[in-house]
């Protein structure tokens, strides 16, 4: 004798169930457990939104992770979004497979200030390259850099003409030594203790390139 719903008491014979739920009314109870409303991060600056342990760009991929992480245990798919809520597929496994349903979340953002735009607004700095020479040479090499900086995780926090060239100081180290090294600059290099940070010292480099 096939079964009925325990709720609207459709048969088994139409439906797929779910325990003793119609795939109606198991849709239907997803959607009503479902939280109302989720919380995200974002810039208040960059506008990124935090996900996976990092601030990302607002697009619609990492707004779905972003998401999926506020609901665990549920398979998301963003279906659209504004700035009030996003609407949503939802899946939820089952021993008799997935149950899915749609439903619209408000979205309440919360806001800070990112580290990368923290550091932009207080001018942190790890390198100095100091170009010294001729002065077109100098202009060259400098706007070379600028396109190399402004395609990495690094940004140039300042510029500073000098009367035999000129200053550019720029916020990772890391990305200032690598440019160099790709452009095969000829460089001298010294060091400068900045402080300490986890009981570590934490030195500033400066490099001297004479064109």
């Amino acid at each position: 004798m096939p079964r009925h719903c325990a709720t609207c008491n459709r048969s088994e014979k139409d439906f797929k169930f779910y325990g003793g739920f119609c795939e109606v009314c198991a849709a239907k109870r997803l959607g009503d457990k479902l939280p109302k409303l989720i919380e995200l991060e974002r810039c208040k600056r960059c506008g990124r939104i935090w996900v996976n342990g990092r601030f990302a760009d607002p697009n619609p991929k990492a707004l779905e992770e972003a998401i999926a992480q506020k609901m665990r245990g549920y398979r998301i798919h963003l279906i659209d979004n504004d700035d009030e809520g996003a609407l949503l597929d939802i899946t939820e496994e089952k021993e008799q497979g997935g149950v899915s349903t749609e439903k619209r979340i408000a979205v309440k953002v919360k806001t800070r200030t990112c580290d990368d735009c923290y550091k932009r607004a207080s001018g942190y700095w790890e390198a100095l390259i100091q170009l010294r020479g001729q002065r077109d040479r100098v202009e060259r090499l400098a706007a070379r850099m600028e396109r190399y900086i402004s395609k990495s995780a690094a940004f140039i926090s300042k510029t500073e003409d000098v009367e035999t060239g000129k200053n550019i100081y720029i916020s990772s180290k890391t990305v200032a030594s690598g440019m160099i090294s790709h452009m095969e600059l000829k460089y001298t290099s010294s060091f400068t203790l900045y402080g300490i940070k986890n009981g570590k010292r934490v030195f500033r480099n400066t490099y001297a390139i004479h064109l």
